[in-house]
């Protein structure tokens, strides 16, 4: 059966009449909206800074084809005398560490979402900093780009420059980790901000921010000096973890400044990263439309359009874990299709916050928002599909592809409802574990250490042993007449001393003496029945897989 798998491991078809439409009618609608110009031709002081986060398992620097964030940032550094007033700024995506451990617990969660941010504010600093020092009048205008959870981390970088300023990087300390992330970072009180909080001009442009895990947790919310931005959502998206965050919803907002489009493909299709690029080559134009829009002189080119590439990615079939049950249901029901696809649009740090203000972005900044004129955004040209490419057939004359999605194999009918629940429970006991810890260091009058965590690792692992649900307590064994007190540490699901409740236990100096990779590993393990059958193993992962997992 033709279709069934492809260069981005998975089936897929060709984009229809409506999916290649969208595009357009999304153009007609960018065209349409105002952008103010933050670096005017006229202004010799004026400078911007793109700072581009990749999405989770992408990293520009692995083989592979590149996400639209990367290539926003490979053109902005191809040639810095071009446009010597544009800089740029690149992190790679949740997930892209080299130790196993903490890469799938980011890849699960997106856990280093901080850690992801302070190091773009470094490089900005750093970068605000020899402007400022060559000419100090500079105004530095900031676009914040992202994909998927970059995407999310994009938004939150607004926030975060916004609340911070731009800050003297000179005398910085910084610790990092095994992974070379920022673990903390300490700039110098002392000296002054290059530029006050609340004072910088930004702008957003989000390919289908989805925030699964930790950016859910972080508010998101344009502050009052993101003054435009363009939301790219995938209309063909159907995997039910990957909802998108509605950050800018879709639709021009009431006060004009921000604008969302819904076009054809699904969620790499609009971000990039497939072999098939045709569809995630016409969202990088939009894109590049719309940065362009914030300079007088264009900085970025368009990229040729390849129609025999126009094909849309079946993504659930990734991994056996992914379900589609939600989209599938709707598309029973008759929905319409750019309506089947569920959000978020709790973006204040909170899924339970969902009231007005947890919901919309700030207001603008009236005083910095009339110190920069507005203008339609251009529409620029698009560069001619070279020869070579043109005797191949349109996707839709193609005889590779496969109109029906195949039938869903025994492994991703048995595994995808289950795993869901499995992994948040892990997630959950290593957490409570770690509360456990926490309060039993409080208790005894010592800090948290690294100690603390590779007993807090170890309890985990036991507690998932046991087949705990969850744990309520942690505590040291009292003395006997064979065993000192404190040579036992327990863990309690249930109220202690109830006779209904679940105790487990282990010598301390076990779970102290344990690493935590190694207690990782063996929680991985413990779920390798499924997991080996959903293909994830706990310890490699082979380029096939980094793609499947990807954003």
């Amino acid at each position: 059966m033709q279709g069934r798998t492809g260069p981005d491991h998975a089936s897929r078809y060709a984009a229809d009449t409506h999916d290649i439409e969208s595009f357009a009618h999304a153009e007609q609608q960018l065209a349409r909206l105002r952008t103010p110009v933050f670096m005017a031709a006229s202004d010799p002081h004026a400078r911007l800074y793109v700072a581009s986060f990749d999405g989770t398992g992408n990293d520009r620097e692995q083989p592979g084809p590149r996400t639209n964030p990367a290539l926003i940032y490979n053109q902005i550094q191809a040639d810095p005398m071009a446009h010597p007033r544009v800089q740029g700024g690149y992190i790679a995506g949740p997930g892209t560490q080299a130790h196993a451990p903490e890469r799938w617990n980011d890849l699960k969660s997106g856990i280093t979402y901080q850690a992801r941010l302070e190091e773009m504010y470094l490089v900005f600093c750093r970068q605000a900093w020899r402007w400022i020092r060559d000419n100090p009048e500079a105004t530095i205008g900031l676009v914040n780009v992202g994909f998927s959870r970059g995407g999310e981390e994009a938004a939150g970088f607004a926030r975060l420059v916004d609340e911070r300023g731009i800050r003297d990087p000179t005398n910085v300390r910084i610790h990092r980790n095994r992974d070379q992330l920022i673990t903390r970072i300490d700039y110098d009180p002392t000296l002054p901000f290059l530029r006050a909080p609340g004072s910088v001009a930004q702008a957003e442009l989000l390919f289908d921010p989805v925030g699964t895990g930790e950016p859910w947790k972080r508010d998101r919310r344009p502050p009052p000096r993101v003054l435009t931005g363009l939301q790219i959502y995938a209309e063909d998206e159907r995997r039910d973890l990957f909802k998108p965050s509605h950050i800018l919803a879709p639709g021009l907002s009431s006060d004009a400044r921000f604008l969302g489009v819904v076009v054809g493909g699904a969620h790499s299709n609009i971000g990039g990263g497939n072999v098939e690029d045709g569809l995630s080559r016409r969202s990088l134009n939009l894109g590049i439309d719309f940065l362009n829009s914030l300079s007088n002189t264009p900085f970025l080119e368009k990229v040729h359009l390849r129609p025999d590439l126009d094909v849309v990615v079946r993504t659930a079939e990734y991994l056996p874990i992914y379900n589609d049950r939600a989209y599938r249901a709707k598309e029973r029901a008759g929905v319409p299709e750019d309506h089947r696809r569920a959000g978020i649009e709790c973006i204040a740090g909170s899924l339970r916050r969902c009231d007005a203000d947890g919901r919309s972005p700030a207001p603008v900044d009236r005083v910095l928002n009339a110190a920069f004129p507005r203008r339609d955004v251009p529409i620029g040209r698009v560069p001619p599909t070279p020869d070579k490419f043109l005797d191949r057939p349109p996707a839709q004359q193609r005889d590779d592809l496969q109109p029906v999605a195949p039938p869903r194999g025994l492994l991703h009918r048995i595994i995808a409802p289950g795993v869901g629940a499995i992994e948040d429970i892990k997630e959950k006991l290593l957490s409570q574990a770690e509360a456990g810890v926490r309060s039993l260091d409080a208790s005894l009058g010592r800090d948290y250490d690294a100690s603390s965590e590779r007993m807090a690792a170890s309890l985990a692992r036991l507690a998932k042993a046991e087949g705990f649900d969850r744990i309520d307590a942690v505590m040291l064994g009292r003395p006997t007449e064979t065993v000192r007190a404190g040579e036992h540490v327990f863990v309690v699901q249930g109220r202690f001393p109830d006779a209904t409740n679940r105790v487990a236990h282990m010598k301390t100096q076990d779970a102290i003496a344990t690493p935590v990779e190694h207690s990782m590993r063996q929680m991985e393990q413990l779920d390798a029945s499924r997991h080996a059958l959903a293909g994830v193993p706990g310890q490699t992962q082979g380029p096939p897989l980094a793609h499947r997992l990807r954003a």
